[in-house]
């Protein structure tokens, strides 16, 4: 048994939201778990990246066509008339994006900040001829 059995694979789905006005993410994430039966609800569904009316779902690959019909059913988002239009379906985030990107041209901002290099232990690093903490000149003889 792989880890992925135990575990379980999961699928990402790319939307995009028709309306009036953008909404926020809480908005959408409260309509999408209005929308869900019961029997979903305790799965792992959840919304991962949303930005400008564009987001991606996380879902189980067995729940993948539930999930995908029921984004299509939602019709409401906050007292708003919508239409949920997925796109694509993938087994990865990061393709998720790509095929989102080429497909519709929306790009998904990255969430992280970029890495800071790490410096040698935490130490101050010096240049030539500088002295450290600790560090006494020797004396000349």
């Amino acid at each position: 048994m792989t880890v992925k059995d135990r575990v379980g694979r999961q699928r990402y789905i790319a939307f995009i939201i028709e309306a009036p006005r953008e909404f926020r993410r809480g908005e959408v994430i409260h309509a999408i778990h209005r929308a869900l039966p019961r029997d979903i609800r305790n799965e792992d569904v959840w919304l991962t990246v949303f930005e400008h009316n564009a987001g991606i779902v996380r879902c189980p690959h067995l729940l993948k066509d539930r999930v995908i019909e029921i984004l299509n059913s939602i019709r409401e988002v906050s007292g708003v008339g919508v239409t949920f239009r997925t796109i694509i379906t993938s087994g990865t985030i990061k393709k998720a994006k790509k095929k989102f990107q080429k497909k519709m041209g929306i790009v998904f901002s990255s969430r992280r900040p970029p890495k800071k290099k790490k410096d040698s232990g935490g130490r101050k690093r010096l240049g030539r001829g500088q002295r450290g903490p600790g560090r006494r000149r020797r004396e000349r003889r």
